[in-house]
């Protein structure tokens, strides 16, 4: 669990570029009181689950933002259908401000899905939720403590 933590506070101090695949939204329906932004995050949530848990986030109001190519472009929720425009690649820039609020995204589903991933393998060993400071791990009653 250390080196879990460890790895994210290496990975900040040490990332300043990072190529992402950059897509455009294109809203066929949705909610025209939603802020845009909330909007965008909203498709981006919606693309994760049919993008079998990808890791992605939103870039402003209209582009997705994902480390690996999406199979899955378009959303068909009861409140919300858009589709994606492939924009190529992009290299986020920490120096920027909405890249690296973006990359901290990315991070940060990066870290939960690892969590994630630990737990299902401990078979009960572990137990993980979310804390503030990044997921948090206890050992189940009855196992072993190494």
């Amino acid at each position: 669990m250390d080196n879990l933590a460890l790895s994210a506070l290496q990975l900040d101090s040490r990332l300043d570029h990072c190529t992402v695949y950059q897509y455009r939204i294109v809203y066929h329906k949705f909610d025209e009181t939603e802020a845009s932004e909330k909007l965008a995050r909203k498709a981006a949530y919606e693309l994760l689950k049919v993008n079998n848990f990808a890791l992605l986030t939103n870039l402003g109001n209209n582009g997705i933002l994902s480390l690996k190519p999406l199979s899955q472009l378009s959303v068909d929720s009861p409140h919300l259908q858009a589709s994606l425009k492939a924009d190529g690649q992009l290299e986020l820039d920490c120096c920027n401000e909405q890249h690296q609020e973006a990359l901290q995204r990315l991070i940060n589903q990066d870290i939960n899905k690892a969590a994630w991933n630990l737990k299902q393998a401990s078979e009960g060993k572990l137990d993980c939720r979310k804390a503030t400071g990044g997921p948090l791990f206890t050992a189940e009653a009855g196992a072993k403590q190494q």
